[in-house]
């Protein structure tokens, strides 16, 4: 009893950690406060169940509780364990992959690779003479999948920097436990099956539907912009700040509905910047308007995304021009 309480604190502990730590190295967004409030939860509960722990646990138990080694020997099958968590991923490779270069999609998909390796075999490995192993895999499982599923989750319910801890825990500790009755059914052969054939769906099932990659070379294709410019360079190379508000209007707009914004646009103004009245969206949501503007056109084009992510006409041109873009984002949206 004393060993499955040890072994049960240990893994609270572990998760603590992982908690702890990706909410210092993760940005602003969802997975960040899942992280920190499921952090400060995990962290009071790990504190107190540890002092009654101790309190309730005479001394002279704590040798043996301690002696006891289960290791048994593990099986190069489990790798396909960590197929589970790299399933988003690999979805995320094959949504972007008008967006993404080749050498994108490896950097991607090595980075969450290893971190799924160290977290679900490599720590439950190290840890295994004071803790179970099982329940280490199984909560690293968990724990990585919550964080890249998590675009899913937010996409679906809509979520924007917060989610729903609720389901968010619900979904943690689904997976935590349909892991922990497969490998204490001794069923882990059809788990590590499960595993490649979800993954396999999810990395199959894009080219099978027939999208195709849209041609993201917008440089060369006719524009006027382009033409006009031709090989001409500008005389002088200021810095360029473009600002984006989302669902947002300029001010003639908002008076229409009983609000003054003009303070801002004077400041602006003050700042050295252009404002552009008589205005308006060219696209029905942000991301399809304003690849519009910064391909300086307004056909539609099936890659919607390739102006926002550097590829427009714009930045094309300011490249030739020894410019250097960068996309600064307040949030993970």
């Amino acid at each position: 009893m004393l060993i499955k309480t040890r072994n049960f604190l240990v893994a609270l502990w572990v998760l603590t950690f992982y908690f702890l730590l990706f909410s210092w190295l993760l940005p602003v967004g969802v997975n960040k406060t899942f992280v920190t409030i499921s952090g400060q939860f995990s962290f009071l509960l790990s504190t107190v169940l540890s002092l009654i722990f101790f309190l309730i646990t005479k001394p002279r138990h704590s040798k043996k509780t301690f002696s006891r080694n289960n290791k048994k020997k593990e099986s190069s099958l489990e790798l396909f364990i960590i197929l589970l968590p790299l399933t988003p991923v690999m979805q995320y490779i094959l949504n972007n992959r008008e967006i993404l270069s080749l050498w994108e999609d490896v950097y991607i998909f090595f980075v969450f690779t290893i971190l799924s390796f160290i977290i679900i075999i490599a720590i439950p490995t190290l840890l295994q003479t004071i803790s179970s192993r099982k329940v280490l895999m199984s909560l690293g499982v968990a724990f990585v999948f919550s964080i890249t599923n998590m675009g899913q989750l937010s996409r679906q319910f809509a979520w924007h920097e917060v989610g729903y801890l609720k389901i968010q825990l619900a979904v943690f500790a689904g997976v935590f436990l349909l892991f922990q009755i497969f490998f204490y059914s001794n069923s882990q052969k059809f788990l590590y099956v499960l595993n490649v054939i979800i993954f396999l769906n999810a990395s199959i099932t894009p080219f099978l539907s027939g999208e195709t990659v849209a041609d993201a070379n917008l440089a060369s294709t006719d524009n006027k912009l382009v033409t006009l410019v031709g090989k001409t360079h500008p005389r002088i190379t200021p810095n360029i700040y473009l600002l984006i508000y989302d669902a947002y209007v300029v001010n003639e707009t908002m008076l229409s509905y009983g609000i003054d914004n003009q303070a801002q646009e004077d400041l602006l103004r003050e700042l050295g910047f252009k404002i552009y009245p008589h205005t308006y969206s060219v696209g029905n949501h942000t991301l399809s308007t304003m690849n519009r503007v910064l391909n300086v056109s307004t056909q539609y084009d099936k890659n919607d995304r390739s102006g926002v992510s550097s590829g427009g006409r714009v930045q094309s041109l300011l490249k030739e021009f020894s410019y250097k873009s960068y996309g600064v984002f307040y949030t993970d949206y």
